[in-house]
């Protein structure tokens, strides 16, 4: 009895052998490449460049899976910065060791999934190839690569190009910082005004630098009370997605004329950096008028006054040209190594050498030239190059275009009352511009 039981166990014995041998056997014909790939670690992708082997399959259910594992398998392609996956067939998407997140811990973490809506380090592969993988410095370990749950943000069409166009361009223009995912961050820059002095083609030019991400509309946070009352977290969340090596800029040209914007952007950062594009107040006005009043723009600068014409001093169209005004209220708070002013004539006319002088200000790489720009002849003015399109773009019709001339009585009249606050703020600033009527 003893004997047939022995007989029998070591039949079981054999059969379970038998089994876990087979198993064994069926899972090496999609690692024949790769030693035990049954986790994805640096290591074993240190090893992968050392033998030059660049294409392999993975278990599904072990990595890169945000939803439940589910049965199949990954087919992988090794590039220098990063891992091109292919599911079933479907369309390939790429992986970035660069979004690896505290590469020198232990755990690998926030390489969650494929899914294109929820990780921006997933886009669309391009065709080409490689020759090896090239980690970073601190990713010498054997580190493995975990499930975690997908990041909270979500990406839309409208960010700034270095993240929605992230793994399409060169990496020496652009790299964000070793396993950081973009988030909304407070401003460190803002173009405070002037209103119609050519804000929104500054911001535009200044967005297709790499290092500078911008809000996409006027925020009007500090100026308007609907707005301001929402509070600052309201406030951060109108700001684009940026890496933090990124300078983050808000655009709203009525910050300028705003008390309250000056002491409440100290409060939020005594270290804010600020523009201010400022144009002959002249060409300001009437521009403002126009808009204002297009039947009739005269009226909103021109007052009678016992039978003859003059200057309205309580207009406030024409107080927002009184440029000098403003200013020193803010140079009453922020120092002048903060507050960076360009001319509307100088920036039109010759757009790389302001920019330029921007990213000196702003701290950021030089990397704005010609070849960023092209002057347009039918339209009169500069068009963009950007770095990530081989396309000219160009601002829309209604920008740049010339104004109608006024009566040149009411034009010198404007010019006279102009004068003495255009010198004042010459004094101020150590230079002249030539605002004459011959500039129009």
């Amino acid at each position: 009895m003893v004997k047939t039981n022995r007989i029998r166990c070591l039949k079981l014995g054999l059969i379970w052998v038998c089994l876990l041998l087979a198993i064994y056997v069926y899972d090496l014909h999609f690692a024949e490449e790769v030693k035990q790939m049954s986790v994805l670690n640096v290591g074993a992708l240190n090893e992968l460049r050392q033998t030059k082997t660049h294409n392999f399959r993975m278990k599904d259910d072990v990595t890169f899976s945000a939803a439940a594992p589910h049965e199949g398998f990954h087919d992988v392609k090794l590039y220098d910065d990063a891992l091109e996956i292919s599911k079933d067939g479907q369309q390939n998407s790429k992986v970035y060791f660069s979004d690896f997140k505290n590469m020198s811990q232990k755990n690998v973490s926030n390489v969650s999934g494929i899914n294109m809506s929820t990780r921006t380090s997933f886009v669309h592969a391009e065709n080409k190839t490689t020759p090896s993988v090239s980690l970073p410095p601190a990713a010498q370990e054997n580190q493995t690569i975990t499930k975690t749950a997908p990041p909270t943000y979500r990406i839309s069409g409208r960010e700034h190009w270095t993240i929605n166009e992230l793994g399409r361009y060169n990496v020496s223009l652009f790299s964000p910082p070793p396993g950081e995912t973009p988030k909304r961050r407070f401003p460190k820059a803002i173009i405070i005004g002037a209103g119609k002095c050519g804000t929104r083609a500054l911001l535009e030019f200044l967005q297709m630098h790499p290092y500078v991400v911008a809000a996409n509309s006027e925020v009007h946070f500090f100026d308007q009370d609907e707005h301001f009352q929402k509070g600052f977290t309201y406030y951060k969340s109108k700001m684009p997605l940026s890496y933090s090596n990124q300078v983050t800029i808000e655009k709203t040209p009525s910050y300028i004329w705003s008390e309250r914007a000056i002491h409440e952007i100290y409060k939020l950062n005594r270290n804010m950096k600020l523009i201010l594009i400022i144009k002959d107040p002249v060409v300001r006005v009437i521009s403002q008028a126009i808009r204002s009043c297009p039947d009739n723009p005269e009226s909103t600068f021109i007052q009678e006054h016992e039978g003859t014409l003059r200057v309205s001093n309580e207009s406030r169209t024409v107080d927002w040209g009184i440029y000098v005004k403003y200013i020193k209220l803010w140079l009453q708070v922020f120092p002048k190594s903060q507050l960076h002013i360009l001319e509307s004539r100088d920036f039109v006319t010759n757009p790389t050498l302001e920019i330029q002088r921007l990213e000196y200000f702003l701290g950021i790489p030089r990397m704005i030239t010609e070849k960023n720009f092209h002057f347009n002849k039918s339209k009169g003015f500069y068009c963009m190059r950007p770095f990530h399109l081989k396309t000219i773009v160009c601002l829309s019709s209604g920008k740049g275009m010339p104004h109608p001339k006024i009566n040149p009585i009411l034009e010198n009249l404007l010019y006279k009352y102009y004068r003495p606050h255009n010198e004042a703020l010459f004094q101020l600033l150590g230079k002249r511009y030539d605002w004459t009527p011959k500039t129009r």
